[in-house]
């Protein structure tokens, strides 16, 4: 415990003298011995124990384990006082998954992750560019073809009146049942068909 006191003492003379050096004009001068010092009061740091050891990460489901640790670019053993939390919440939220995330350090060792992944609405097609979306309209990811029981969207304005589409259709649940897909046309109505696009019921709405 008096090693990690005298460590955090360090470490907060360190940003007092940082301070007071940013109000001069000799800043640009010593901001290579700055940084030099603040890696070696880091080394020091992870010696004394304050380095990441775990990560754990609650709310994922589609987002790659793999794509989470390089958006944030750290590593098993990285000085855990290096970790700027703010910066990590903005490289998962550019994630395509990932709608919003929270960055938490865990002294001495652990860094926690909560994420809130985006939920596929419907699949918009785009020629033979199949995308899928979230119910603001929001692309996600590119797929290969048709996935589950999404509902396919064809038009270019298709993916921002989706959701008031598909909400309204809500309210007869039988119909939903069979809707296989929706054509915007003219970016001011819909063609709705049912049942299947090649041989089923096409339903022009007004």
């Amino acid at each position: 415990m008096r090693r990690l006191a005298i460590l955090f003492g360090s470490i907060a003379l360190v940003g007092l003298a940082t301070l007071a050096l940013r109000a001069t004009d000799r800043w640009p001068q010593i901001v290579s011995p700055y940084n030099n010092a603040m890696d070696h009061t880091l080394d020091l740091s992870a010696m004394a124990g304050l380095r990441l050891e775990a990560l754990t990460v609650e709310g994922r489901s589609n987002t790659n384990p793999e794509d989470i640790l390089a958006s944030m670019d750290i590593e098993r053993g990285t000085p855990i006082l290096s970790i700027n939390v703010g910066e990590a919440r903005e490289a998962l939220e550019s994630l395509p998954w990932v709608k919003s995330a929270q960055v938490e350090r865990q002294l001495p060792s652990a860094v926690h992750v909560v994420i809130e992944e985006r939920v596929a609405y419907a699949l918009w097609q785009r020629g033979k560019r199949y995308t899928l979306i979230d119910a603001s309209g929001h692309s996600i990811v590119d797929v290969p073809g048709q996935i589950g029981e999404l509902p396919l969207i064809v038009g270019n304005d298709a993916p921002t009146h989706a959701f008031e589409l598909f909400e309204t259709l809500k309210t007869e649940p039988e119909l939903l049942s069979r809707v296989r897909g929706a054509v915007r046309i003219g970016e001011r109505r819909w063609n709705i068909h049912f049942d299947s696009f090649e041989s089923g019921i096409a339903v022009r709405m007004p």
